[in-house]
């Protein structure tokens, strides 16, 4: 039909946003949608033909805004019913392991922020793309924001997304120094809940209920395991 035709165009236009530059870690997170979007050529129409239109054309809007944050759609699609309510313990457990250290919370609500940033940026591209008279396409992309929004803090768990990447850069860049015990005992303590975390991560596909509460027991055990207390001559002493 004309109004699938139409749907398969205009998504076919947008392409994938870049991730944000960030600021100092730019370059290490992800680029910037820095490019002015043209408008591009719409025909103004009523409503989609079918409800089948539609989820097309919000799907289409969801998938570039979360290529945003490095997330694949899939793995959006596959939280939900039980796999969701064990997503948001998950979420739980992680923020309880993150608050029991400070140096770790702090640089991981500073990715938050960036990641927050890239998908402010990617849906501002995309408004960009439509012209004010394509009210029905506004309103879908405003309805796909609206739900990644909602859904936040489940969303920052997702395979490769911005919470992963970051624990897995914090432990490759301490792990030399981890394995000479060259670590004061505060970095010790960073890397040690780090891994934790990281390790919980990897290998999860977070897939289903049961996958998410592996993850949640992940996240719980990081937090509870014992210190390694670093010495002058190197040694650790767990």
């Amino acid at each position: 039909t004309l109004a699938r035709i139409r749907a398969r165009t205009l998504m076919a236009d947008y392409g994938r946003p870049r991730l944000a530059a960030g600021q100092a870690q730019g370059e290490r997170f992800g680029g910037s949608i820095t490019q002015q979007a043209k408008a591009i050529e719409h025909r103004p129409a009523a409503v989609p033909a079918d409800d089948a239109t539609t989820t097309e054309i919000r799907g289409g809007f969801i998938t570039q805004l979360l290529a945003a944050l490095n997330i694949k759609s899939e793995a959006w699609e596959r939280v939900s019913g039980n796999a969701h309510v064990a997503a948001i313990a998950a979420n739980e457990a992680f923020n309880r392991a993150r608050r029991s250290n400070a140096s770790l919370d702090v640089l991981l609500r500073k990715r938050e922020d960036e990641a927050r940033l890239s998908l402010d940026e990617a849906y501002t591209a995309l408004k960009g793309k439509l012209r004010p008279q394509a009210s029905w396409d506004l309103q879908m992309l405003d309805d796909a924001y609206q739900e990644l929004d909602q859904h936040w803090a489940v969303l920052m768990l997702l395979p490769h997304g911005p919470y992963e990447s970051v624990l897995r850069d914090l432990t490759d860049s301490l792990e030399a120094d981890a394995g000479a015990g060259r670590l004061s005992n505060e970095q010790q303590s960073l890397y040690d809940i780090a891994r934790g975390l990281a390790e919980a991560f990897h290998g999860n596909a977070r897939s289903d209920e049961a996958s998410w509460r592996r993850l949640s027991a992940g996240f719980t055990a990081a937090q509870h395991a014992e210190p390694r207390i670093a010495f002058d001559d190197g040694r650790t002493l767990n």
